[in-house]
């Protein structure tokens, strides 16, 4: 389900690029947005289970100082290549076919696929 809807929201993201119709846009904004917020729920519940209960604070002060210091470089890159004359359309295709290697990524990564089984314990890797 994670694969899938990441995979949805990365079409419905470059078909915003595509589309000039106001209501489809809004159409496929509304898919991509429910979609990751999906994707995102899925990822929370598999970091509660799969990382140890003294270390998952950490984990999620991570992400977030990642994402909060990744996030202003990007955005003044997308401004600088905007800038430049690209049109906007084109950024919203690129940035769907990013997302949509991430989801191949996270179907062939043999650590995410050996995923058989998720417990309330444990973690049971299929052998």
């Amino acid at each position: 389900m994670k694969n899938t809807s990441l995979s949805v929201a990365a079409i419905a993201f470059m078909s915003l690029g595509i589309t000039s119709a106001l209501y489809v846009g809004i159409a496929l904004y509304v898919v991509m947005n429910t979609l990751m917020t999906v994707y995102g729920i899925l990822y929370n519940a598999l970091l509660i289970v799969l990382v140890e209960d003294k270390f998952r604070g950490r984990v999620y002060s991570l992400n977030g100082a990642i994402a909060t210091f990744l996030m202003p470089g990007f955005a003044i890159t997308g401004g600088i290549i905007a800038e430049w004359g690209v049109p906007v359309n084109q950024l919203f295709i690129g940035a769907g076919i990013w997302i949509l290697l991430l989801s191949v990524f996270l179907l062939v990564d043999r650590d995410i696929r050996s995923i058989r089984k998720v417990s309330g314990e444990a973690v049971v890797h299929g052998i």
